[in-house]
């Protein structure tokens, strides 16, 4: 159940950061200060959405072998 409920939340916070990405596509950066910025809170979301979706299949992993 724990792993269902780890799946479910990452699932959803892809879905926010997917709907975030698609908002920001059409603002226009005016800075290579705000560019270096977005690009540095870009890759962050982008490492942190991976280590919880690494994170979950492990978690999913670990629950296959437990239950074969």
């Amino acid at each position: 159940m724990v792993s269902f409920f780890y799946v479910n939340q990452v699932s959803s916070q892809l879905e926010l950061w997917a709907n975030e990405l698609e908002r920001n596509q059409n603002e226009v950066i005016t800075t290579l200060s705000e560019a270096e910025s977005r690009l540095s809170r870009h890759n962050d979301s982008v490492a942190q959405m991976q280590a919880a979706v690494y994170q979950a299949l492990e978690q999913g992993e670990q629950l296959a072998q437990v239950n074969y």
